[in-house]
């Protein structure tokens, strides 16, 4: 991957989202390359079926976490004390 490339990545996932929108773009970003990143080292059967249970996993938890995070960044700490 060219540097510019990764250097645009990394600015899209260090800023704080301004919208939920932009937190799953972010998410998608890094499951996307978590995703490629693994695969390119995966060569067993039993490697990839063990890679997609995990991404399955993270998948899974995706709208748990989206709505968590939207949640706590929005509002004031209080609230949940």
């Amino acid at each position: 991957m060219p540097n510019h490339d990764r250097e645009k990545i990394k600015s899209i996932i260090a800023e704080p989202p301004a919208s939920i929108s932009d937190f799953m773009d972010a998410f998608d970003i890094v499951t996307d390359g978590i995703d490629y990143a693994l695969q390119s080292f995966l060569t067993t059967e039993d490697e990839k079926a063990f890679l997609r249970r995990l991404l399955s996993r993270l998948h899974g938890d995706r709208d748990r976490l989206i709505i968590e995070h939207y949640i706590l960044s929005s509002t004031s700490p209080g609230c949940f004390s």
